[in-house]
């Protein structure tokens, strides 16, 4: 507010400085006429003439003239003229909170004051006296939005008179249109930016410098004094924007544990920007300044207003440190309940418990998308990894990342962002100034109508006497009549209007819903005045109104129909080209597919067809083809990484995501198919695809979000939201809404078999360009064997003297760490070298990389200086872990005399703490190191311990050296063992005291490059493995890899929901309930086996092929058994007679029920029990057509008559069938009621809309209840 009345006086000192007197009357027109216009009109006029030369944001100069009320543009080449600011701004009235008019008040008086002489101090103690401190700073903390688009058109201003602030003008602009995008605003972050604004506001004064080339007191210019502040501004601006980015992104437990680092990185911006504001001040006031003592009086002044403003900052400070949520402050309380952050760091069970407690009492906007329990198909009763979910793993990293690593990680991106977000403000504000052409109104006018920038909606809705608003199909019925009586008049020779014939026809009653959606933003039923000047301000350059409606009355549905069916031929591509990804990225593609085709799916599958003249598409394709070149530029720009729903609108731009939803999905897809493919031959990072899914369903998150916002409406509209979603957007939330119908949809479906042909895809495909991160090309971790040990600077440390004894610390260590329960780790290596030698303090600072003793990258950081004895270096050092762990702080002393370090190891860097262990370095090799005995050990028989100890080592080198055949089976055997007992970790299933004991025994005894080497290759052997989405066992509970096993007779009440079961012994012959189930699942059902991942898409049809296999099976199995009765042969060896024997594929012995079938072949394939419980191997030499990895299988038993069934299961199944067709019935009586019910309502409706348009309706609106004013 306080802005407005700065730009009020800007605009009345124009008149004063044109010698033109104005009256009061004028004065308070113009005044409430710009502040209460929704919408800026598109000109400004004043009387009298003035001339002024101005620039635009990018500093390229304009001209404009007024004469007589009336104003004309002129322009450089290939620039648009310019508009006042409250042509482009002006958003709506603001209200003011009590706190902002006290506010506004005060500096309304300083200003004031200020012209009579009134001293700087003066006003500062009046600002900081008279508003009431605190309480009314922070109130306006909490009201920052108010005023900001009066600010920002002031600034626009400013730019336009004085180039060289644009800069900062832009970046304030930009990074504050990001803020208000997020969802959330912290509390501190408003407190921030609100300290920014205030700053911004300074510039605001640089209105009354109009002549650029007047000299100050020193014969400098202004933009010589300002013009390298202005760019400070800018870069400290957007280094606050990427901090408070990365801040509001961050887990509330993450806040807590660094919150004293976070508050000092933000605290400093106060500062930054109070000098930056105090800095402007300055230079305008010197500039200002014409006399010396002026001068004099500016800087005596401004010296004890410094005081004051330090005492307001101290406030702001104050205010800033109160601005803890109270969320956060519960999770702080409920933290130290559970032994406070040193627990949280140590133990991953309290971690989850305190990440567990954060989501109860401060549940985030998590993803919209279909929950994905099961990723492949619904329901599976295991959760993996979902999408925006955060795992214990990523927390755990994300405590011990150091804000500045976080800033500069996040740094890069906040810059994609930024300067696709200034673009868009800069190509908005362009299209906003070359929109002014169109039609020139008088800024003082008698009607609401006169802000509307078209001129035919302007004469219709002038002419019909509406005001704000109108209904939204009332306002299309008298668009098309407008536009009727247009074109019915005679069409002279070179009438543009013969260039729009064609699309009269699309403004027709059937196209009255898809025109009122296009500029009934908000789907509330009424037009207002700024939709439509949203929905003409959106026109593409060179098309007329006309052409742009009949775009949204036809041309959108045919560009929704053309997106999804590129994007369901991606969807098919994709899945067509899973059996040729390298075996090493099968599963993450797998799970990108069960994530990804559900939701998409829904979606495309949604839009309503149509049919239509195949060359009306042509029409529309210049616009689809720019908005997707956009679309795939800013996308490029951020390399196709959404990393936040936030980032959504700046990659699409202004407008509902109904619109871009499709452009954006294709090209998305489009890339990650581009991924897929590398992934034939490459192997990716394992957060490629991850980042890829993440990305998707930010942009479902959008979409969700705005299909929640139209439940709502249609609530409120008393509409029947599953009837409405069917035509509302051509049905494009129809799916996503009611997925119900969706799985009807895909049970029939069949997706065909497509076979993929890489020769018809594009030959350019650069990994480095497609991948966001490097191809992990080592796959096996043998990188670390060859670790080359460096040695120490110093040969002979005896003879070392001076600041060479400490460099002899330098070079490679082995060490180990003990523990007090007596055990030990593995022996690990660190390298150390010389950062900075401080030999006046007798410091060295050194730096050190290797493996930890579980295997684990880490670095150290430390110092050493000589101690007090001669032999003895003090060495403190800090180890710092890439992902998981927390950081340990070792303090210990270099023993010169025994060539050792020895210490203690913390989990902080407190002396009173306890420590976690005790560390011991070596020069001694690994593999003698390894049977150095523990300090107990040490301690109850030094003796005995150290002759032990020779002993091991020497026996270990003897049997390495003479029985290596037998060294290399026994390692080959740990090693086995080492991977086998891993593998059932990773797959749920239980693991005894004695094998988790083994497991940490194995991984002691070995080196920590074989434990890296293990594991690589557990994670090989697990992607070896069929991965099914998250399924286990739904008797064992573990995770199912490989084969998966599903109940044909088994019914869930959720869609594709099913039980599922895997080969272990035991796991098929239980029965079993679950509460989903309709009836409990018996060890006699029919069951199919599946080695190839079941997707959503392909369920359906693979259970029908299922289901018709096990009836030909049991056909032939039905006919082979009559024929051994009608023969009467005692044993069925003999068949020599007999034709059409069942026999296995493998063993070719004939088969008996039960066994299993094929699905696939073409043939009869049966396979016996016995062969089958040999998996792959009993397919080494089989060459037949039958594909073991691929082709599903159904198990052959005879069929259950109903009279063999328990009573139980037979009225079970009784009540399923009467409670289904009750169900459906029932529910379709509903739908016929609620459809009759609608379709009586658009029958009323549209009898309403002809008689208002004949002139026999009372023609009211929702401003404007009276009669209509006259027909068009």
């Amino acid at each position: 507010m306080k802005t407005t009345r700065r730009l009020s006086r800007l605009f009345k000192s124009r008149r004063k400085n044109s010698h033109e007197e104005s009256t009061d009357e004028e004065k308070q027109v113009l005044s409430q006429e710009a502040l209460s216009s929704p919408q800026a009109p598109t000109s400004s006029s004043y009387s009298g003439r003035e001339k002024s030369d101005s620039r635009d944001i990018h500093g390229n100069a304009t001209t404009q003239n007024t004469q007589n009320g009336h104003s004309t543009s002129t322009k450089p080449e290939n620039q648009g003229g310019f508009v006042e600011t409250w042509d482009i701004v002006m958003k709506g009235p603001i209200l003011p909170s009590k706190g902002q008019q006290r506010l506004d008040g005060i500096e309304d008086f300083v200003t004031e004051n200020g012209r009579q002489g009134v001293s700087a101090l003066d006003q500062v103690k009046t600002i900081t006296n008279a508003v009431g401190g605190i309480d009314v700073v922070q109130e306006g903390i909490n009201h920052f939005l108010e005023g900001s688009a009066v600010l920002m058109g002031a600034l626009d201003e400013v730019a336009k008179l004085h180039p060289f602030v644009s800069v900062a003008v832009l970046a304030f602009k930009t990074v504050w249109s990001m803020e208000m995008k997020r969802r959330q605003n912290n509390g501190r972050v408003r407190a921030l930016y609100a300290t920014m604004k205030e700053m911004m506001t300074v510039l605001v004064q640089l209105k009354d410098i109009k002549d650029l080339q007047d000299l100050g007191l020193n014969g400098e210019v202004i933009k010589g004094r300002m013009q390298e502040l202005s760019n400070t501004t800018a870069q400290d601006i957007k280094d606050c924007a990427n901090e408070c980015d990365i801040y509001s992104k961050k887990k509330l437990v993450v806040k807590v544990v660094g919150g004293a680092i976070w508050e000092g990185r933000l605290q400093k911006y106060f500062t930054t920007f109070s000098q930056r504001q105090s800095d402007f001040e300055f230079a305008l006031s010197i500039h200002t300044a014409r006399t010396v003592d002026e001068t004099n009086t500016v800087v005596k002044g401004l010296k004890e207003t410094s005081k004051l403003v330090n005492e307001k900052m101290d406030r702001l400070l104050q205010i800033f440190q109160n601005f803890v949520p109270p969320e956060q402050q519960e999770l702080a309380r409920y933290i130290e309940t559970k032994g406070g952050i040193q627990a949280l760091q140590e133990n991953d069970e309290v971690l989850k418990q305190v990440y567990q407690y954060e989501k109860k009492i401060a549940p985030v906007e998590t993803s919209l998308a279909p929950a994905a329990s099961d990723i492949l198909s619904s329901g599976g009763s295991r959760k993996s990894r979902v999408p925006q979910e955060t795992t214990l793993d990523d927390l755990r990293e994300d405590l011990l990342t150091s804000p500045d690593d976080a800033i500069i990680k996040n740094k890069a991106i906040f810059e994609k962002k930024f300067n696709i977000h200034s673009r868009q403000l800069i190509a908005e504000f362009n299209h906003t100034v070359a929109r002014e052409g169109d039609r020139i109104i008088k800024a003082l006018t008698s009607g609401p109508y006169d802000r509307i920038i078209d001129p035919d909606i302007y004469t219709v809705w002038k002419e019909m006497g509406w005001h704000g608003s109108v209904k939204a199909r009332q306002f299309v019925v008298a668009l098309r009549d407008y536009f009727t009586d247009k074109w019915a008049k005679p069409m002279k020779e070179g009438d543009p209007r013969r260039e729009d014939e064609w699309a009269l026809v699309y403004l027709d009653t059937s196209k009255v819903q898809p025109i009122s959606e296009a500029f009934d933003d908000d789907a509330s039923g009424f037009v207002t005045i700024s939709e439509v000047n949203a929905f003409r301000m959106s026109r593409p350059d060179g098309w007329s109104l006309l052409h742009w409606i009949a775009y949204w009355a036809a041309g959108w549905q045919l560009t929704l129909l053309d997106y999804s069916a590129k994007i369901n031929t991606l969807l098919s591509k994709m899945f067509a080209i899973v059996p040729r990804i390298d075996q090493r990225n099968r599963n993450e593609v797998i799970k990108y597919l069960g994530y990804v085709y559900q939701p998409v799916a829904c979606i495309t599958h949604s839009v309503n067809n149509v049919d239509s003249d195949p060359s009306l598409y042509v029409r529309f394709q210049s616009y689809v083809d720019s908005e997707e070149k956009r679309i795939r530029e800013n996308l490029e720009d951020i390399n196709y990484d959404i990393d936040g729903v936030e980032t959504v609108p700046l990659v699409t731009g202004p407008g509902r995501i109904g619109k871009y939803i499709m452009p954006l999905l294709y090209l998305l897809l489009e890339r990650h198919f581009e991924i897929f493919r590398v992934a034939q031959s490459k192997k990716l990072h394992h957060d490629e695809l991850w980042d890829a899914v993440d990305t998707i369903f930010r942009v479902l998150d959008v979409f969700y979000s705005r299909m929640k916002m139209l439940q709502n409406v249609f609530i409120q509209q008393k509409l029947n939201e599953k009837e409405h979603f069917k035509v509302f957007a051509h049905g494009l939330f129809e799916y996503s809404y009611d997925q119900s119908r969706f799985f009807a949809v895909a049970r029939e479906m069949d997706p065909g078999d497509l076979l993929y042909n890489e020769n018809l895809e594009s030959k350019e495909l650069d990994p480095k360009k497609i991948c966001n991160y490097p191809l992990d090309e080592n796959y096996f971790n043998i990188a670390e064997y060859e670790e080359e040990v460096v040695p120490s600077p110093v040969e002979n440390l005896a003879a070392a003297t001076g600041f060479s004894i400490l460099e002899s610390i330098l070079g490679t260590w082995n060490g180990l760490l003990y523990y007090d329960e007596g055990g030990k780790s593995s022996v690990f290596s660190i390298a150390l070298s010389t950062v900075e030698a401080d030999e006046k303090n007798g410091t060295l600072h050194f730096r050190g990389s290797g493996l930890s003793s579980r295997g684990r990258h880490c670095t150290t950081k430390g110092s050493c200086h000589m101690g007090e004895a001669s032999h003895l270096v003090i060495f403190e050092a800090k180890r710092v872990f890439r992902t998981r762990y927390p950081t340990q702080y070792w303090a210990g002393e270099y023993d010169l005399r025994k060539g050792t370090i020895s210490g203690e190891v913390f989990l902080k860097q407190d002396p009173n703490m306890p420590p976690m262990c005790t560390f011991f370095l070596s020069r001694s090799p690994r593999k003698y190191l390894r049977y150095r005995p523990t300090a107990k050990q040490l301690e109850k028989d030094k003796a005995r311990s150290l002759w032990d100890f020779a002993i091991s080592a020497i026996r270990a080198e003897i049997h390495q050296k003479f029985s290596f055949r037998s060294f290399l089976r026994e390692r080959r055997e740990e090693k086995e063992r080492y991977i086998d007992l891993k593998l059932r970790k990773e797959y749920n299933k239980p693991l005894s005291l004695e094998e988790r004991r083994e497991i940490f025994d194995i991984e002691n005894n070995i080196s920590p490059a074989d434990i890296r080497f293990y594991n690589s290759q557990v994670r090989a052997r697990m992607n070896l493995g069929t991965y099914h989405g998250s399924y286990s066992c739904d008797v064992c509970d573990s995770l199912i890899v490989g084969t998966r096993i599903i109940c044909l007779d088994c019914t869930s009440k959720e869609p594709f929901k099913t039980v599922n079961l895997c080969e272990e012994a035991g796991c098929l012959d239980v029965s079993l309930f679950r509460e989903d189930l309709s009836r409990p699942h018996d060890a006699t059902h029919d069951l199919l086996k599946v080695r190839y991942p079941l997707f959503t898409r392909e369920q359906g049809k693979r259970q029908r092929l299922a289901k018709q296999a096990l009836a030909r099976s049991r056909d032939i199995m039905h006919e082979y058994e009559s024929s051994l009765k009608e023969r009467a042969m005692p044993t069925p060896g003999d068949e020599c007679a007999l034709t059409n024997v069942p026999t296995c594929i493998l063993c070719h012995k004939t088969v008996m029920q039960p066994c299993w079938f094929c699905t696939h072949c073409e043939d009869d394939v049966f396979i016996c029990m016995s062969c089958d419980h040999q998996n792959e191997v009993a397919f080494a030499n089989y060459h037949g057509h039958h594909d073991y990895h691929i082709h599903d299988l159904v198990r052959c038993q005879k069929a259950r008559e109903d009279d063999e069934l328990p009573v139980e299961e037979r009225l079970a199944n009784l009540e399923e069938k009467f409670t289904t067709k009750f169900t459906t019935q029932e529910a379709a009586i509903k739908d016929l009621q609620e459809a009759v019910r609608e379709r009586l309502g658009r029958v009323e409706e549209m009898i309403q809309l002809m008689l208002t348009s004949q002139g026999l309706g009372n023609g009211t609106s929702h401003d404007n209840p009276g009669p209509k004013r006259g027909r068009i």
